[in-house]
């Protein structure tokens, strides 16, 4: 899972952020919840909420910011 993760919902699929640095692309819908994608994009702690403007989505960890082409 993802602990006590943040989230943001756009396009239809929930951007999740774990508390252990996971990122989840999960398709938004009432019957199911099914992960298209999950990595790890940081070894800390997070609790941040995700941001996505212009194609890319922006987070951040205790130490580190990230942006990433959510369009790839």
């Amino acid at each position: 899972g993802y602990g006590k993760g943040s989230l943001l919902i756009a396009d239809g699929h929930l951007f999740i952020i774990g508390e252990e640095g996971q990122l989840g692309l999960v398709e938004a819908t009432p019957e199911t919840f099914r992960e298209k994608r999950k990595s790890q994009i940081f070894n800390g702690r997070c609790w941040t909420v995700p941001l996505i403007a212009d194609g890319r989505i922006y987070a951040r960890d205790e130490k580190e910011i990230v942006c990433l082409n959510i369009n790839q």
